[in-house]
């Protein structure tokens, strides 16, 4: 009978953290996005940081529209609007169980649902607060324009880094930096946390856009959190950079997967 007991206050408590995953910052502690931060990003870059703190957050995918974003999660996948641009109400805050969190919550619930989540410092919260601003900020028709231009099939800004790297002689070696960066993400995959492994990956990548392995593995553990646009792009650098390896023949296969699966969620 205690074991009994012991056990449906377990799962009580289980269903309890399932259904609410984050603590959301009581309306006191919220700082909204500052106007200023926000107009210094652009586009893409606020992209980026919504889709890195979406994989933080958990292995679900944001995929953007010009009207609204949708989250979709869960297996099979599932799919649900967020509220549109226009209603979002991006702030910052300490969360009530003292985490760092960020939210595009309206402060009037007059849509569906919003969005939050746990960044591990302020500073990174405040980021994605003002990544959810300047999306936010923009029209229909300018995101009509950038949503349409974004995914360069040449991918034309790495051919620099493509040409520097293939014409070496002797070929960079990945800082130490890179290198631990490499290590977090090789030990997330093993555990499955594949938003930890792309993040880390992305991270190796800033510091050394050349590194083919970091290329080839990012674009992986992005295909398993459904993120096909990212994968394709980085599994194209990897071929770019290394068109003549034994897996080359594979990796493109990989690509040609991926755009299948990405026609069929649309």
């Amino acid at each position: 009978m205690g074991q009994d007991l012991k056990l449906g206050r377990f799962i009580s408590i289980l269903v309890l953290l399932c259904v609410f995953p984050v603590a959301s910052a009581s309306a006191a502690a919220r700082v909204y996005a500052d106007p200023a931060q926000a107009s210094q990003l652009s586009l893409s870059q606020a992209k980026q940081i919504i889709e890195y703190a979406d994989r933080h957050r958990s292995n679900s995918h944001l995929r953007f529209g010009a009207d609204v974003i949708h989250y979709e999660y869960g297996n099979p996948r599932e799919s649900r609007p967020l509220c549109p641009y226009e209603d979002w109400e991006p702030w910052s805050g300490i969360g009530d169980n003292g985490k760092p969190t960020f939210g595009s919550i309206p402060k009037a619930s007059t849509c569906g649902d919003g969005w939050f989540g746990q960044m591990p410092t302020m500073e990174q919260a405040t980021k994605v607060a003002a990544a959810l601003l300047r999306w936010k900020s923009t029209t229909l028709k300018e995101r009509q324009a950038f949503l349409s231009n974004s995914d360069d099939p040449d991918d034309k800004a790495f051919d620099p880094v493509v040409a520097a790297y293939r014409s070496a002689t002797d070929k960079p070696m990945i800082s130490e930096d890179v290198h631990r960066y490499g290590v977090i993400a090789e030990a997330a995959l093993k555990d499955g946390r594949f938003g930890d492994a792309a993040n880390a990956y992305e991270d190796a990548l800033d510091l050394a856009p050349w590194w083919p392995e970091g290329q080839f593995n990012a674009a992986l553990a992005l295909g398993e959190l459904y993120y096909f646009d990212e994968a394709i792009l980085h599994m194209k650098r990897y071929l770019k950079l290394a068109p003549d390896a034994p897996d080359a023949r594979a990796a493109q296969d990989k690509i040609y997967i991926w755009e299948g699966q990405e026609q069929a969620g649309k």
